[in-house]
């Protein structure tokens, strides 16, 4: 199926349509038009030996990075390129037949791991493997992906034959460092996960069972205490789908929707189903009293490939006050298994799995997402979603709630198949906007958007404290280590050009002033 949304009541908004890092085609030759009129802009020289090496000219690229360095020497990306330069250096002098192909799949890897395709990536450093078995560099980038993958033991194997590999002893040695810590980082970075699990599945237990007792403010300390943990997790294992299951929970309550897909993407390029909590209501309510008369139904629905599972958890009686758990356990933690990847593919649960066939119909009302069945075995075929959000004060009505509710309704699409959802208006007023994102402005700082902190690769992901004193010059190796593994999981993305020349007139003005 494709993947097509349609729009509902107007016109869809494509602030949250993702980023690629991989410019269009036509970019490069609009680029090149800006030679001669910004022809000294470091950042446009750097972009133009971006454009000469996806486009094969290797020699030319190294010229123009080379440049960009000599230009700005102070520039923080300096050594990265630096790295960027040997390696093409190195692609150059590769001989016939190895050299041409080997220099096109290079290139694609570079493109996949910046438009954040890392199992693609992985696929072209295998066969380049294959292609050049002496070359150290494939084994070390896949050495690093893997084990940012949490794949421990393939990642072990890798950095042996890279250091078996290696030409240069600074080489052999930078893997000698990062096989001496793989089993702490492993073990550091499932530490870090079920430590942010804890307070997220006491959250979640404390909402489902406990009705109108929960206040924002205690899903927010909870939800920042884990986004704490799932930081430190992110330095040792960005990609691996336990730590990419629960963050994307995190990121969904915290508003931030660009991160949630990306580790929902990571999800979804393994093969595996991406998630959400939501609250099933008998129909749609008119007003806040209607709803909070309404029993609700506390659920977890599971997406992925032409599939729907909808695993049902506890049941809330306004009436009486009472929530009853389901007739079978939602996985072994009864909150349908929250955060691990598989969730509850080819588990026994109280529920439906769905093809995308038998949905008739899907569309954003509001703060619901409106479901309707075809399949007459099931009971209840109109359903109401609403997304279960704890920490977010979110209107019944209106283009916020919207807004939101679209970003759920889309994943039916980007992950499940179904091709003709209706999205609701997503126009809002500059008041509707603040409103929305007042609780969150506190909590959406605490977040990050990139798969992990850049900063840490140097600092925690190495653990240069207690690894550098084990080997002569580690501090500098560990130094270009930190640099070699941001490069392999983010590339050198393309740099922002300014549209205008910067004015600095009223900052010198002031200065003068003073």
């Amino acid at each position: 199926m494709n993947r097509q949304i349609a729009e509902f009541d107007g016109k869809d908004s494509d602030e949250d349509a993702p980023i690629l890092a991989t410019p269009a085609p036509s970019l490069c030759a609009q680029l090149k038009l800006l030679r001669e009129v910004q022809a000294g802009n470091p950042a446009l020289i750097f972009d133009l030996a971006k454009c000469a090496e996806q486009e094969g000219r290797f020699d030319e690229a190294v010229a123009l990075f080379t440049q960009y360095n000599q230009a700005v020497p102070q520039a923080v990306d300096g050594d990265a390129v630096l790295l960027k330069i040997g390696l093409l250096q190195s692609l150059m002098e590769l001989p016939e037949p190895a050299g041409p192909p080997t220099r096109s799949l290079y290139e694609r890897a570079q493109r996949e791991i910046e438009d954040q395709r890392y199992d693609r990536a992985i696929a072209s450093y295998r066969e380049i493997e294959t292609l050049v078995p002496a070359m150290a560099d494939p084994k070390r980038k896949l050495a690093g992906l893997l084990e940012a993958e949490g794949k421990t033991e393939e990642a072990r194997g890798y950095w042996q034959k890279a250091m078996a590999s290696e030409k240069r002893e600074d080489g052999r040695q930078e893997a000698q460092l990062m096989l001496d810590g793989i089993d702490r980082r492993k073990q550091d970075c499932l530490t870090s996960i079920a430590a942010a699990r804890l307070p997220l599945t006491d959250l979640l237990e404390k909402v489902i069972w406990e009705g109108d007792q929960i206040g924002r403010p205690f899903a927010i300390f909870q939800i920042q205490s884990a986004n704490e943990q799932l930081r430190s997790a992110g330095a040792f294992c960005p990609l691996s789908p336990e730590l990419n299951a629960v963050r994307s929970f995190v990121f969904s309550q915290m508003n931030d929707f660009r991160a949630a897909s990306r580790g929902n993407g990571i999800l979804h390029s393994a093969l595996l189903p991406v998630s959400f909590y939501g609250i099933i209501y008998d129909r749609p309510f008119a007003d806040a009293k209607a709803k909070s008369k309404r029993p609700r139904e506390y659920v977890k629905l599971e997406l992925e490939k032409d599939t729907l599972r909808i695993v049902k958890i506890a049941v809330y009686n306004p009436k009486n006050h009472r929530t009853s758990a389901a007739t079978a356990a939602a996985g072994d933690d009864k909150l349908g298994n929250f955060g691990a990847p598989e969730g509850l593919r080819g588990k026994v649960f109280d529920g439906f799995t769905i093809s995308a066939d038998g949905i008739k119909k899907l569309e954003t009302r509001d703060g619901l997402i409106l479901l309707e069945l075809s399949d007459r075995k099931i009971k209840q075929r109109r359903l109401a979603i609403e997304p279960l959000h704890m920490a977010l004060l979110l209107p019944l009505a209106g283009p916020g709630a919207r807004r939101y509710t679209n970003n759920y309704t889309r994943q039916f699409g980007q992950y499940m198949g179904f091709d003709t959802a209706k999205l609701g208006k997503e126009s809002m007023t500059t008041g509707e906007k603040v409103r929305m994102v007042y609780d969150f402005a506190m909590l959406a700082s605490d977040s990050f958007s990139l798969m992990f902190d850049p900063a840490s690769a140097l600092n925690v992901a190495l653990d240069v404290r207690r690894i550098g004193k084990n080997i002569s010059k580690s501090t500098r190796q560990v130094e270009r280590l930190g640099v070699e593994l941001q490069q392999t999981l983010q590339g050198l993305p393309f740099k922002a050009l300014p549209a205008s020349p910067i004015d600095l007139t009223y900052r010198l003005g002031a200065l003068k002033e003073k």
